[in-house]
């Protein structure tokens, strides 16, 4: 593992119809799957906060994007759809702040979970939950080629 490098300087906006291409660029890049139109006309439809972009400099170097599902029993919960952070960019604390502001949504919606598909390679992941709150998180085992965070 290597050393954990200083935290990024990192500006945060909101995904729009002038920067959905960088958006389908960085999701292209992160995750072994290509998203259709309509994953993308939802992330654009999406209520405020539920995508969020993470610009280092005027580089889009990573984002995350949820939505609200319900469970069984009537409840809500926050589905993570989409995290990521490109790789020269981890270790910089990036992926933490996102996840971070996930926690705020919680906070401004009446949810009993999150839930996310983890790839098998996202032990930084693994510590942020333990160390945040891993009541919150419904895991879902899933493994991806490429690393998600």
């Amino acid at each position: 593992m290597s050393p954990r490098r200083e935290k990024a300087a990192i500006e945060f906006g909101t995904v729009n119809e002038k920067n959905l291409v960088q958006l389908q660029r960085l999701n292209t890049a992160l995750f072994p799957v290509k998203y259709n139109d309509k994953f993308y006309q939802e992330a654009i439809r999406a209520p405020d906060g539920f995508v969020r972009l993470a610009y280092f400099q005027t580089i889009l170097v990573g984002a995350v994007m949820v939505r609200l599902e319900s469970n069984a029993n009537g409840s809500s919960r926050l589905y993570i759809m989409t995290l990521g952070v490109l790789a020269p960019y981890r270790e910089r604390g990036i992926g933490a702040q996102l996840l971070d502001h996930v926690f705020e949504l919680l906070a401004s919606h009446p949810l009993c979970s999150v839930r996310l598909q983890l790839s098998h390679t996202a032990n930084q992941l693994m510590s942020y939950k333990e160390a945040k709150a891993e009541s919150l998180f419904c895991w879902t085992a899933r493994t991806y080629l490429r690393s998600l965070c």
